[in-house]
Parts: C-alpha cells; sequence; structure tokens
C-alpha cells in the first residue's frame, strides 16, 4: 500500500501505531516498528513544507529542492537504523508534492475568479466599484500563478481604462457647465462692467483641465465681451467728458485734434 495523499499518510500512521500495539511481544513487532519510524519521518518532512507563500512555479521549485534533499536525508537516516525503505519514497514525495501545487493552483484562480468579470459588466461599472477592483487587482497576492499574473495585469488594464473613460466623462461633463456658463450669457449689452470685467477674468483663466480646444470654442464669446467692455469704457468717458465745463471741453477737443493730425 503506497500513501498517495497526506491525509492517507495520516491514516497509514494511526493503522501503523494501532498494529504495533496489537503486535508488541510478537516477531512482527520491529517490521511494524519500521513503518511506523518511516511514516513519522514522512509526516515530519512534509510539515516543513509548510509557510511557503510564493508563486506556483516557485513553489514547484523549492519543493523540488527540498524534497530532492529530504530524499538523500531519509536514504542516510534509514541506512543508520538498518531500516529497509517500506515503499519508494521519490514516488511518495514527488506525489505529495504535486498534490500542493495542485492546491496551490486552485488557490490561485479562485482568488483570480472572485475578482474577473465579462467585459459587459465592466463597461457597468461605476468609478467607485473600479477604483475598488482596480486597487484589489495592483495589491495580487504573491501566490498566484505566472498564469493567472499574466490575466491580473491584462484585466488591470481593462479596468484602468473604463476607470480612464469615467474620469474622462466626468471631466467633460464639468467642462460643458463651465463652458454654458458663458453661453449663456443673453445679451451682453445688459452686462455692467463689473460683471464683464468678471466674465473675461474667468475666460482667460479655466481651470486646468480645460483643453485648449474647448477654451477655443468660447473665442467669439471672449471678443464680444472685449468689445462690450471698450465700449462700456468710451460711453463712461464720454459722460464724463459731458460734465466737464465747456471751455475743458473745447480744449480737449484741441489735443485731441492735433493728436490725430499727428497720426
Amino acid at each position: 500500500y503506497l500513501p498517495r495523499s497526506e491525509d492517507a499518510l495520516r491514516d497509514a500512521m494511526v493503522n501503523a501505531l494501532r498494529l504495533r500495539e496489537i503486535f508488541v511481544g510478537t516477531k512482527d513487532q520491529s517490521e511494524v516498528s519500521e513503518i511506523v519510524v518511516q511514516l513519522e519521518r514522512i509526516l515530519s518532512d512534509v510539515a516543513t513544507w509548510e509557510s511557503i507563500d510564493v508563486s506556483v512555479e516557485r513553489l514547484e521549485e523549492l519543493l523540488q529542492q527540498r524534497i530532492k534533499a529530504q530524499l538523500l536525508e531519509m536514504e542516510s537516516f534509514l541506512s543508520g537504523k538498518d531500516i529497509d525503505p517500506a515503499w519508494n519514497f521519490s514516488e511518495i514525495y514527488t506525489t505529495l508534492k504535486n498534490d500542493r501545487i495542485t492546491i496551490a493552483r486552485k488557490r490561485s484562480e479562485d482568488w483570480l475568479a472572485s475578482r474577473l468579470i465579462d467585459e459587459e459588466q465592466i463597461s457597468m461599472l461605476n468609478k467607485m466599484r473600479t477604483i475598488s477592483l482596480e486597487s484589489e487587482l495592483i495589491a495580487e497576492p504573491i501566490y498566484l500563478s505566472e498564469i493567472d499574473r499574466v490575466k491580473v495585469e491584462h484585466f488591470l488594464t481593462i479596468v484602468q481604462n473604463r476607470r480612464a473613460l469615467l474620469e474622462e466623462n466626468e471631466r467633460r461633463e464639468r467642462v460643458t457647465i463651465w463652458q454654458k456658463s458663458f453661453l449663456d450669457l443673453g445679451d451682453l449689452q445688459l452686462l455692467s462692467k463689473l460683471e464683464t470685467e468678471r466674465n473675461l477674468r474667468e475666460l482667460h483663466n479655466p481651470p486646468e483641465e480645460v483643453l485648449p480646444i474647448e477654451q477655443a470654442k468660447l473665442q467669439l464669446v471672449a471678443i464680444n465681451l472685449t468689445t462690450h467692455l471698450d465700449k462700456l469704457g468710451i460711453d463712461e468717458l464720454i459722460d464724463r467728458i459731458g460734465r466737464l465745463s465747456l471751455d475743458a471741453q473745447h480744449k480737449l477737443l484741441t489735443i485731441i485734434s492735433e493728436r490725430l493730425l499727428t497720426h
């Protein structure tokens, strides 16, 4: 009987211990005791395989190295005690190692499966869920297999693209609202000087997220606001001139006429 799993090893150990009690004082006691010693050794070796938290491929490499050393130690141990091997230990250790690798690969697959969703579902993710999923994928556990790690990287790119799309849609919406505040000014002739100056100031100092091409769409509004501001300035100047004395107005007219003649 060749134990092919850790559970089978433990069951074999229980049975061997029971048989040793039964065969105490008989000719078979020594043979059963030797089996117990070998099972104890195998279980002790396998116990050292715990807490190896690495990728599936790296785990397999480490276990192969460890098993190679343990088989040599087992051979030396049995030789020192003049015990004949009860089984093909290389076959047992290899089988147990394969079981560990299968479990490790399943662990990796389960982690990925709990997060993978199809493209249709991705297209329905909101920004909060996208950021959360992106964080989980970036913090991928070290025990993932290489093939699952490649899948994570591919899936992460898709999720990041979804987040970028959502953020761009939000940006465009904010820019549209910003543009609309100028496009909906209505009749510019009704704006006061302070209102006109404020709008021009905001128009020439857009939020950082506004692209040049988006700002350029308001160029006509900027021109009209500037023209209106100039007109308000002229109207204000004419009003001030009108409040001057006639003598002062004549002097101003003379100065303006002379300047016009020199240009």
